[in-house]
């Protein structure tokens, strides 16, 4: 296999591989992830507080982002994975 061929093998893998966690991301559970400190870890592509009182998707700027259980924000409505969608 050249080289040119063993790269296009990695890429195929690294997108199955990426369309295959959309797929799993809500059967993970929060404590699965290190979120940074201070950061809710059931949100894990952006750093919501810990300490954040009910918060709504009005409440942030951030759209379509992962959400692990548990998602005491409820921002993930319709439970498909995915926060605020819209």
């Amino acid at each position: 296999m050249n080289q040119s061929q063993s790269q296009q093998q990695q890429q195929e893998v690294n997108q199955s591989q990426s369309q295959n966690e959309g797929n799993v991301s809500q059967t993970q559970n929060s404590s699965d992830v290190n979120p940074p400190e201070g950061c809710d870890s059931s949100y894990p592509d952006i750093c919501i507080s810990i300490s954040s009182a009910k918060l709504s998707c009005f409440d942030i700027p951030y759209k379509n982002f992962k959400v692990l259980l548990p998602d005491r924000h409820e921002f993930d409505s319709d439970g498909d994975g995915i926060g605020c969608e819209g």
